[in-house]
């Protein structure tokens, strides 16, 4: 009788257990900055982002409204309006590039900053979402998990310089070893806390 009540505990204990939901963030902001330079913000769709668009746009204005409420002189210039700045100026295929070069190289394309600048953009805040990863709980294995890093960086279109970066994780986990891996936007809103929390003064 003892050994069964054992064995229901140690099953209840497998099978409840405790949800795991946190976040960590890393971040930087340059020392040298001189806060009232940037009076216009343009932030581009999320890159990489699997997402529903109006689950995009949703984690879009919660950092938005961060950076808003911080910096309420700052002009934000949307991410359709930006979308549709470049159609009219002929650079979708080189932000395309731009991308792809500074994320592969860490180097800003000083050429296609100028063009921005030169459109009244003062900085640009680029983000992406990486490392997505989801399992299922397993029984008597594993607790479902889904685990996400969200970055954004802000970068001054006259200086090339990052004025602000920050990597945050998004963790998720399940109460149970029978559940399914969380929704991948539960992991997001998670990162995006701690992305909101340290939004820099422009």
């Amino acid at each position: 009788m003892k050994k069964l009540k054992y064995l229901v505990i140690i099953l209840f204990v497998t099978l409840a257990g405790c949800a795991v939901s946190r976040g960590t963030i890393n971040s930087f902001y340059e020392p040298s900055y001189k806060v009232g330079s940037v009076t216009t913000l343009a932030v581009p769709s999320i890159r990489n982002a699997r997402l529903a668009p109006s689950e995009s746009q949703k984690i879009g204005r919660s950092v938005n409204k961060a950076i808003s409420d911080k910096n309420p002189s700052v002009k934000l210039m949307s991410a359709n309006r930006f979308s549709n700045l470049l159609n009219d100026l002929g650079l979708v295929d080189d932000y395309s590039d731009f991308i792809e070069d500074y994320v592969t190289s860490g180097i800003a394309n000083r050429e296609f900053l100028e063009q921005l600048r030169n459109n009244n953009i003062d900085a640009v805040m680029l983000s992406e979402l990486s490392n997505a990863y989801q399992k299922d709980g397993a029984y008597g294995y594993n607790k479902a998990q889904t685990r996400i890093t969200l970055t954004f960086t802000i970068m001054d279109t006259r200086t090339n310089d990052v004025i602000w970066t920050a990597s945050a994780d998004g963790i998720k986990g399940s109460a149970t070893t029978m559940a399914e891996a969380p929704a991948l936007v539960e992991a997001i809103n998670l990162a995006v806390d701690k992305i909101s929390t340290s939004v820099p003064k422009l």
